[in-house]
């Protein structure tokens, strides 16, 4: 997990909350027909533009954003250098016991290992690569969606509580 990403999430709430009780009570920004409306709504909304795998599957990507660490490129970049040097000198096989902690690079040398051509290594790779990047993209077309109707489902909730 990036350290930015919880701080910018756990500061902007702060600043939020902090704005309210220094305006007054925060009782007074409770109005439970309006937290529905803008919440409900809001999700209701977005599930329709959406299939219910797309749609969930975006809070799985969300919370990837908190629990998964990029792996630096030089080290990457380090390890592969070792592992060539290792199947060079001492075949492929003996890439078996090697320690990858990447996911899919230790998937890549297991096919090798297996005895795939790099041809077939290299297509099933690719495919992977290009369903997790579109995975990502159905992910953010969610979250863009849904900045795009709660303001609209705000402006709902308001005027309601303010008619009640």
């Amino acid at each position: 997990m990036d350290l930015a990403t919880l701080l910018g999430l756990v500061g902007a709430m702060g600043v939020v909350m902090a704005a309210i009780i220094t305006g007054g009570s925060p009782i007074i920004f409770m109005n439970v027909p309006s937290i529905l409306i803008v919440l409900g709504g809001t999700a209701l909304v977005v599930m329709m533009k959406f299939t219910l795998g797309q749609f969930f599957g975006a809070f799985k990507v969300a919370a990837r954003a908190f629990m998964f660490k990029l792996d630096e490129p030089e080290d990457l970049i380090t390890q592969v250098v070792e592992l060539a040097t290792i199947a060079r000198k001492e075949g492929m096989l003996a890439l078996e016991n090697a320690e990858i902690n990447n996911e899919f690079l230790r998937d890549g040398v297991r096919m090798l290992i297996d005895g795939n051509n790099r041809e077939v290594v290299s297509a099933v790779m690719s495919k992977d690569l290009q369903q997790t990047i579109d995975r990502h993209k159905w992910g953010s077309k969610v979250f863009s969606a849904t900045g795009d109707v709660a303001p609209a489902m705000g402006m709902i909730g308001t005027l309601i509580g303010l008619v009640q």
